[in-house]
């Protein structure tokens, strides 16, 4: 392995939760269009909080180095 690449399954983490923000993204902005009521803005509120977090985790995968860890 060269030393600019990143091991496949960094990239593969931060696909899966890349998609997953996204997926969460969406959803949170559709069903907030549709809420009338407090806890449906709850909901919706929460589904973006899972969204930044997914996409938190998405970023930390393409941060880590190829031994497995950040920082080391």
């Amino acid at each position: 392995m060269s030393a600019g690449r990143r091991p496949r399954a960094s990239w593969r983490e931060a696909l899966v939760t890349g998609l997953a923000g996204i997926g969460f993204a969406v959803f949170a902005v559709l069903s907030f269009l549709k809420a009338d009521a407090w806890y449906l803005v709850l909901g919706s509120v929460m589904m973006a909080g899972g969204a930044c977090a997914f996409i938190s985790l998405a970023i930390q995968a393409l941060r880590t180095d190829e031994h497995g860890g950040p920082g080391k």
